[in-house]
């Protein structure tokens, strides 16, 4: 699938200028495709053309306000994880990315990082307490005012922490129950990534090809946890 994340209104989110045409739904809940963009001169990657992601890993660093799926044609050239195309048009926009999706993938993320925090304080539930109320919020099931003290409670959590891993874990539980769980997201996935990482690195700071093989498999995790929500796909 060729991800595009725009702001709402169609203009570009991450580069790029000019507004994309939108995709419109239509009465039976199928999609009109937006119409046909193209550009001139030659295709350079992240410089000259339409660029998509091409999976969850990139897309990941790569969120914003919307998303859509995009068909391509013509010329084109592939990097690891993006495409950059000659012309293109977004067909559909991916409604199972909101606010609801945001903040359950957000809570998966920071849930695979907790007992690092609990082993060192293993009696302080308050990250957890965030996490859960975070999930509860998302489905509807407690109010704004539960999610923020939850999101309060993780943040004094934090500050306890200060100077031990366990404040980055703290504080991304706390930021998983915070508002705007969209703008969150990449965030939280960048900390718990660096959380893990820590924890498998020396203190030298150097990587042995065991532990970096580790990183690989927790970025797949968070790309495989993001499309399971996005697609509804099982594991």
């Amino acid at each position: 699938m060729f991800y595009k994340t725009l702001y709402e209104n169609g203009d570009c989110f991450f580069g790029g200028c000019g507004p994309w045409s939108l995709p419109t739904k239509r009465p039976d809940g199928s999609w009109k495709p937006g119409t046909w963009r193209r550009v001139k001169g030659p295709l350079v990657m992240c410089h000259n053309g339409l660029h998509f992601c091409i999976n969850e890993g990139q897309l990941i660093k790569y969120l914003g306000p919307a998303l859509f799926e995009g068909q391509c044609r013509g010329r084109r050239q592939y990097s690891d994880n993006k495409i950059v195309v000659r012309e293109a048009r977004l067909v559909r926009r991916i409604e199972t990315w909101n606010e609801q999706t945001a903040r359950l993938v957000a809570c998966d993320y920071v849930a695979r990082v907790l007992p690092y925090f609990e082993h060192f304080y293993p009696e302080d539930r308050r990250p957890r307490y965030a996490i859960e109320m975070a999930r509860a919020y998302a489905n509807g099931k407690v109010s704004n005012i539960d999610l923020v003290y939850a999101a309060s409670l993780a943040a004094d959590a934090a500050e306890n922490a200060k100077g031990n891993i366990a404040f980055a874990v703290a504080n991304s539980a706390s930021t998983a129950a915070s508002d705007n769980a969209r703008d969150n997201l990449r965030e939280i996935a960048e900390a718990t990534e660096r959380i893990s990482a820590r924890m498998m690195t020396p203190g030298d700071g150097s990587r042995t090809d065991a532990q970096q093989g580790f990183i690989s498999a927790e970025r797949t995790w968070h790309a495989r946890r993001l499309r399971k929500y996005l697609l509804g796909e099982t594991e």
